[in-house]
Formats: structure tokens, sequence, C-alpha cells
């Protein structure tokens, strides 16, 4: 087998039933090591227990697939040492406090933090950070970063995350000059619940801006 592939869950998750049949066509239809990987231990940690246990093995790539995010029924391309699918995430506008927009997994440097992909282009592009919701790595990019690979940042004396574990894993590979990848084609399902807090504002903004409309049109 040539690819160690594992979908981190909290323990006593709820599986999606579109993973479910994700995982019984991989193990049907491909030679890769798929199973789930089940910790309460954070999803920093767990990342980095799928990286340990994957160097002892002979894989030669290891893909990891979050719970929440369903596949296309084919294997992401191996061609590049750090290579993504690509996934819708809401992005809330925390300056303007404007209702949550619709982005792709991928982002680039910029004003020293990150700007989101609004649109796909049409072929495999170098990004500066990707969402490890769908991140495939070779041994060699692995084994060119130190360990820990995926690290939660705060801010100092507080709870305030400053950068989340896939950035963190990101930024790390970029200083161990490995190139990340996105693939545009590889295109998954996010399967996300919106909060009835969003809901709530999104809609009232709907409402707003239609009634702004009325009134000018009156």
């Amino acid at each position: 087998m040539t690819v160690y592939c594992r979908i981190p869950l909290p323990v006593g998750a709820l599986v999606p039933a579109e993973l479910v049949r994700w995982v019984a066509w991989a193990n049907r239809y491909t030679d890769m090591d798929v199973d789930l990987h089940q910790s309460n231990t954070g999803i920093a940690t767990t990342r980095n227990q799928i990286c340990e246990r994957f160097l002892h093995t002979d894989c030669s790539h290891v893909w990891m697939i979050d719970g929440d995010v369903v596949c296309p029924k084919r294997v992401l391309d191996g061609a590049w040492d750090i290579a993504s699918g690509v996934y819708h995430h809401l992005l809330w506008d925390s300056e303007s406090g404007d209702p949550p927009g619709v982005v792709w997994s991928a982002w680039s440097a910029d004003k020293g933090g990150y700007a989101p992909m609004l649109t796909l282009p049409d072929r495999p592009i170098k990004v500066d950070a990707v969402g490890a919701g769908c991140l495939r790595i070779s041994r060699r990019a692995l084994e060119a970063i130190p360990p820990p690979w995926f690290e939660d940042q705060f801010e100092t004396g507080t709870f305030r995350l400053t950068l989340g574990e896939d950035f963190d894993f990101c930024e790390k590979a970029r200083r161990a000059d490995m190139a990340i990848w996105i693939e545009p084609k590889y295109q998954c399902h996010h399967m996300k619940n919106v909060s009835m807090l969003l809901l709530d504002v999104g809609v009232k903004a709907n409402i707003l801006a239609r009634a702004r409309k009325n009134q000018r049109s009156n």
C-alpha cells in the first residue's frame, strides 16, 4: 500500500453516511490503508498521532480527510509532496460584521495575514496555506518538517486562537521549502451545519438589503 489514509474523529462522533460510503468505496476499489482515527485529544494532537503512526509504516504518503469532508470517488493526485483537495468554508467578516461568505479552502499570504481564494483556477497551483480537511503529505515532506507538525497558536496569556493547526503546518512546510499545491478539480463536499445564530444574521441582513432596495425604488 502506498497511501496511509486516516479520518480524524472525536470518540463517539457521528459519522456522516456519505463518508461511510466513501470509506467503503476506498477499501474496495483502492489499495490504500483507510480507517477512522478516533481521539479526544484535540485536532492538532490527533493529526500528530496520525503522522507518527504513518512514519512507522512503509507507505509513501499520509492522507488526512476530516470527518465532515466527503471526497470524490477517486484518489487525490500524489504528484506533489503536499497536496490538498478543495472545499468550501464560511468566512465571517469580523471587521464589518457582515454575514459569512463562501470561500475556498486555500489562502495566499496578504499583509501579514491570509486572503482566501474566492474563485478556483482551472489547473493545480501553489498556494500559501490550505485547510487540512483533505490533505495529502509525502513521507519526504513530513521528514523535512520537525515535529510536532501541527500546533494551535494562541495569543499570549489567553485562549484566543491566532493560528490554527492547519495554517501552522503550512507555515512550517514553507520554512522547510516544501511547496503546497491545490488540485482545483478535486472538489469535496464540506458537510457543515450552519448555526442558528449565523442563519439569523444572514436572514436579517437579507431583509435589511431588500428593505433598502425598496426604499430606493420608492
